[in-house]
């Protein structure tokens, strides 16, 4: 006897025990499937079905990754535009030291405002991008007031770094080198990486390409006004990796919210213009971006 659902014939028990238990009992959804009008569903037209339903999955994660990285092409376009601006408004005022007479130092000064209007006015786009990402990513379900724990995974941690948009910087290829500085410093690599990442624009700064340092680590011996430079990259991440665990991990300071207060505070001498009150969202987004995760900047991450 031929099994039926509704109206429907099912052309075998295989085909009348999936869609039982699929919960598929009208006849609306009965004759999306019957592609031959038939009146029976056979299993050629379930496997269609099936068909259709893994290409539009495919398709929507494609289309999402698509979009992932088309952010990021955008946001390292802003940060090679911003590293411009910051070299020229730097040349700018040493020229401003050595102007022979006023006027000239006036004019220079002018520039060197207007610059620093440009800068300014990245820094907000950049941080719009990152806010806007980090709101999307929390609009759901999101681990808030409680805690998220790296799964300790290091071979997942390094496929994602090697694949993220740090392949167009200096530090492609570089996963398995953070993720053993950070295992030698007990650090959670995404923490570290999320902060090279917006330090960095992904490894694509003249901080990491010219100094090593891949997290706007500051010189001491210049009252922390300049860049500290180092010998090497992986001298520059362990150093970033000491600074993090030591100073701020080891201090109880385990949100990104807390360390962000301290590592990049707002109203900072070297922070004139406020820019680094989107530190704390950005690095919140990138480390959703690169776990999976949907925490927030107040998510105890030890």
């Amino acid at each position: 006897m031929t099994e039926k659902i509704s109206g429907y014939s099912m052309q075998t028990n295989e085909v009348y025990g999936i869609l039982k238990e699929a919960g598929v009992t009208n006849d609306k959804d009965l004759k999306t499937i019957d592609k031959n009008n038939d009146m029976t569903i056979s299993e050629d037209e379930l496997v269609e079905l099936t068909l259709t339903d893994d290409e539009e999955e495919n398709k929507t994660s494609n289309n999402s990754s698509s979009t992932q990285s088309s952010t990021d092409d955008m946001l390292i376009a802003l940060y090679e535009q911003l590293d411009n601006l910051m070299n020229q408004r730097n040349q700018i005022n040493n020229k401003m030291g050595t102007a022979p007479d006023l006027e000239t130092f006036n004019q220079y000064k002018q520039q060197s405002d207007n610059i620093q209007n440009q800068i300014t006015n990245l820094r907000g786009q950049i941080l719009n991008i990152y806010t806007n990402a980090e709101s999307a990513a929390t609009a759901g379900t999101s681990v808030s007031g409680g805690s998220y724990t790296y799964s300790g995974n290091s071979e997942e941690f390094v496929n994602t770094f090697n694949n993220s948009s740090f392949n167009k910087g200096v530090l492609a290829g570089k996963g398995e080198m953070v993720a053993a500085i950070a295992e030698e410093y007990g650090l959670d690599p995404n923490l570290l990486a999320s902060i090279m990442a917006l330090e960095t624009g992904w490894g694509t700064s003249s901080a990491i390409k010219n100094y090593n340092n891949p997290g706007g680590m500051m010189d001491p011996s210049s009252n922390w006004m300049s860049l500290k430079h180092y010998s090497s990259l992986e001298e520059g991440i362990r150093a970033v990796a000491k600074n993090l665990k030591e100073n701020y991990i080891d201090q109880g300071l385990t949100t990104i919210s807390s360390i962000g207060a301290k590592y990049c505070p707002v109203g900072a001498a070297n922070d004139p213009n406020g820019t680094n009150s989107g530190w704390v969202p950005s690095v919140t987004s990138i480390y959703n971006q690169l776990t999976g995760a949907n925490i927030t900047s107040t998510t105890q991450l030890m």
